[in-house]
């Protein structure tokens, strides 16, 4: 297995474990605690939509790359992607916690798949997209998504924790 390769595969194993502990811990949550809020405006029912938003916008971001085109999500950039977040959790929240549940892993499996019918090298290539004079790759994006999901399933561990309000 080439460099490329095994550093696809160790991205694809990075973000099926931090989904899997995501969902683990969420499966826990006692229900009268799930729309309580604790990080913001959210409460873990939100937590769980931003997290399906953001691989449905991962694909089309993967496909927009590799068409040349900086995904345009960049469009929306703010504080802390704070607007955006916003449209993904309204689009994204659905009514039955359950089903939120069922959301985050399919939108998840849909992203994992995804990346691998990818070609390795597609992960990391130029297409010569910049944001910022920053070089905008797949494999980039990728990264921080399971930064910032490690980043909310500690937030989310330490609101269960927590006592209740």
């Amino acid at each position: 297995m080439n460099k490329k390769q095994e550093k696809k595969e160790l991205l694809i194993a990075s973000l099926m474990d931090v989904r899997r502990r995501v969902i683990d811990l969420a499966e826990t949550c006692p229900s009268d605690r799930r729309s309580e809020v604790f990080l913001g405006t959210w409460s873990l029912w939100e937590i769980l939509a931003h997290l399906s938003g953001w691989d449905v916008v991962n694909i089309a971001a993967g496909n927009e790359i590799q068409a040349g085109k900086l995904p345009i999500f960049y469009q929306y950039v703010d504080r802390g992607w704070k607007s955006y977040n916003a449209v993904l959790v309204e689009q994204y929240r659905k009514p039955q916690f359950e089903d939120q549940l069922a959301l985050v892993q399919s939108t998840h499996d849909q992203l994992i798949q995804y990346l691998k019918e990818l070609p390795a090298d597609e992960l990391w290539q130029d297409h010569g997209i910049r944001y910022k004079g920053w070089i905008v790759t797949l494999g980039k994006l990728l990264k921080v998504l399971a930064k910032d999901e490690d980043i909310h399933y500690q937030q989310i561990k330490n609101f269960l924790e927590s006592k209740h309000a």
